[in-house]
């Protein structure tokens, strides 16, 4: 689970801590991609923060990692 802490470096170490690879592998790409884009330290942490979130809920909600994503249906929690 995800750390309330504020800063960006807390935030990148959240990554070590995500189990599945996959989504581990992707966000640690994004989260370098942002980087070369000159993102700021905002963008960078709201941006990780999410995708963090996001592979969260996709695992325990859905059984499926961030690759795996290609419907809709991926993405809505259905109640």
């Amino acid at each position: 689970m995800m750390s309330n802490s504020g800063s960006l470096e807390n935030v990148l170490q959240q990554i070590e801590y995500v189990d599945n690879k996959i989504n581990k592998d992707l966000i640690d790409q994004f989260s370098k991609y942002i980087v070369t884009k000159d993102a700021s330290a905002n963008y960078q942490r709201n941006y990780i923060k999410i995708m963090l979130m996001f592979a969260e809920f996709l695992e325990k909600e859905k059984g499926i990692n961030l690759a795996q994503i290609n419907l809709s249906d991926h993405i809505v929690l259905n109640l």
